[in-house]
């Protein structure tokens, strides 16, 4: 058996259980391998067709006589290629669809959302009407054909280092609520000293700048039970700390 690495994005997807395996190795055994096994351009590591191979060297098929096609993309484009290739097949549940999603783009997801939280990205989440664009819940819920709250709880299970617990098999939603959820730091109250001076602040911003020697003066007195004068603060009568021409 020639040995053939597997792409690390195809190695996310799960495996075929072991009746279905066995049916695809009988299968091959018939009918040989119908669909090539795709292969990187060096021919030395399965993008997609990881049950093909195994079960056609479990069948007797030589290496030699497995057919392969080469992948004429880039390599950046492989993982999009084996999402593409994947998604839907019939081994795969929604749960699963979504994680896989997820993970093969989490990295990408999670720096998304903290430039857009920054506002580095104002604006180029706007979807289209051609469907393109939306944040980066609703591009993965688009791709997965999933709704962007199963979205949601997909990304929350990546993060949370439960992603393979769903693509074993184990329900999204249950594993989404086993997380905790992190209590958010209750805001620290300012203390009285701090309020007043905040207002005090505020206060004399509200006046010019060669006014607050007075107002100081006025709060000052008024600190002390002495009611203000209402003719003006420098009791000239017109309240503005300028004499009458």
């Amino acid at each position: 058996m020639k040995q053939m690495k597997i792409h690390p994005v195809a190695e996310m997807l799960p495996y075929l259980r072991k009746a279905q395996f066995n049916d695809l190795v009988e299968d091959i055994k018939v009918n040989g391998v119908l669909v090539p096994v795709l292969v990187n351009k060096a021919k030395d590591t399965i993008i997609d067709g990881r049950s093909r191979w195994m079960a056609a060297h479990d069948a007797g098929v030589k290496s030699a006589d497995i057919p392969m096609v080469v992948f004429k993309g880039k390599d950046e484009e492989i993982p999009s290629e084996i999402l593409s290739r994947n998604l839907f097949r019939r081994h795969l549940t929604e749960d699963q669809r979504i994680m896989l999603v997820v993970k093969i783009r989490g990295s990408q997801i999670i720096e998304e959302a903290a430039e857009r939280k920054k506002g580095a990205l104002t604006g180029t989440f706007k979807k289209g009407k051609n469907g393109n664009g939306g944040t980066s819940v609703e591009k993965v819920a688009a791709e997965a054909k999933v709704s962007t709250h199963k979205a949601q709880q997909a990304i929350k299970v990546f993060k949370a280092g439960k992603a393979e617990e769903v693509m074993r098999g184990k329900k999204l939603r249950a594993t989404a609520k086993s997380i905790p959820t992190k209590k958010r730091k209750p805001l620290k109250v300012k203390s009285l000293k701090e309020r007043v001076w905040l207002k005090y602040s505020a206060l004399l911003k509200s006046f010019d700048k060669e006014e607050h020697r007075e107002v100081k003066k006025l709060l000052i007195a008024m600190a002390s039970g002495k009611q203000p004068d209402p003719s003006g603060s420098n009791g000239n009568g017109n309240g503005n700390g300028k004499d009458k021409k």
